[in-house]
């Protein structure tokens, strides 16, 4: 008999994103919810995608609340926060470029010593 259809509700919604939030491996959060991995991505891609950044702005909302009540350790922790600058896009490699590369990085002493000439690396 199959499983019944997959209805995400808000509660999961909110603890996909919590955990996605907190880096949890996304095979935990899976067994967690007592669904398959590719269920899990496939109805909470965007908590899984997106979960870190929004908690983390919760987090710092919630610091900075604080610190306008007077917290001087929150005070000190926000103005000592420094934002994670974003990764650079990668640089997309074709296969040409890659078998290349891979010629190009082969090394004397290596399985690749016969196929280099005079068993020389260039």
């Amino acid at each position: 008999m199959a499983r019944p259809k997959l209805k995400p509700t808000t509660f999961q919604r909110r603890l996909v994103e919590i955990a996605a939030g907190t880096g949890t491996p996304h095979d935990d959060i899976a067994t967690a919810l007592d669904i398959s991995r590719s269920s899990l991505e496939r109805h909470y891609g965007r908590e899984l995608n997106s979960g870190a950044c929004r908690r983390r702005i919760l987090v710092i909302e919630a610091m900075y609340r604080a610190a306008i009540r007077g917290s001087a350790a929150a005070q000190k922790a926000y103005l000592a926060f420094e934002p994670q600058a974003p990764l650079p896009p990668a640089e997309r490699v074709g296969k040409k470029d890659r078998a290349q590369l891979a010629a190009g990085s082969a090394q004397a002493g290596t399985e690749w010593e016969a196929l280099l000439p005079h068993g020389k690396v260039n």
